[in-house]
């Protein structure tokens, strides 16, 4: 069963303007937001780089552990897990098999490979990071970290039918994002990416975002 620390406090205003001023500063902070009720032995991962990404062969990353995993050198690409996993016999693995729980799902490419960012109005994310000039990813955080993973594929699913997500961008239990303090190696120059929307506070349940998106159940 999964064990978790006291709610944090719980933004309610969904339609408030952006406010940056309490935004994070760092990756740890992004991260020790996002995963407030994170307990051991369950960790995210993260992976940093430089280069392209196109270049990298090994995606594996590391588990995360806000007092010994560095993640502050803003010209790597920077990368993490909106899931969780638990230890096998021999260490933390990127896998489903050991994934412990989905902490929120993550939109990639909107305004490019998917709609505007607007579309997202009537139900505002969690947070949002402009990866590339005119292009951002978007995260929602869940109330509580999800252990039911075929309703959150399902939810996954929805969004890219919807348009509202790179259909690349799947495998929600395993899938990596981009954290805010970064580089995005695939331009030349590389991108400084830049958080754009800072609400770790505000989360939601799946039947939530379902119904605050307008999306309908996935056909496939």
């Amino acid at each position: 069963m999964l064990t978790l620390p006291p709610t944090p406090p719980e933004q309610t205003d969904q339609t408030a303007e952006t406010d940056l001023s309490s935004a994070p500063t760092t990756n740890a902070e992004s991260l020790s937001a996002i995963f407030a009720r994170l307990a051991e032995p369950q960790r995210p991962f993260v992976l940093g780089f430089a280069g392209k990404p196109k270049d990298r062969k090994a995606w594996g990353g590391e588990s995360w552990r806000a007092d010994k995993s560095a993640t502050d050198n803003p010209a790597f690409n920077w990368y993490f897990s909106l899931a969780t996993y638990a230890p096998a016999d021999d260490g933390y693995h990127l896998r489903e098999k050991d994934c412990a729980a989905v902490y929120g799902l993550m939109l990639d490419d909107l305004g490019t490979k998917a709609l505007p960012l607007d579309r997202l109005d009537a139900c505002p994310p969690s947070y949002v990071v402009e990866t590339s000039e005119g292009n951002f990813q978007a995260g929602y955080l869940l109330k509580e970290p999800a252990t039911d993973f075929d309703s959150i594929k399902a939810l996954n699913q929805s969004m890219v039918e919807a348009a509202l997500c790179d259909p690349g961008a799947k495998s929600p239990t395993t899938r990596y994002g981009r954290l805010p303090f970064a580089s995005n190696g695939k331009a030349d120059p590389a991108f400084v990416c830049k958080l754009a929307e800072w609400h770790p506070g505000r989360r939601y349940t799946v039947t939530e975002i379902m119904d605050g998106l307008a999306l309908a159940p996935p056909k496939t």
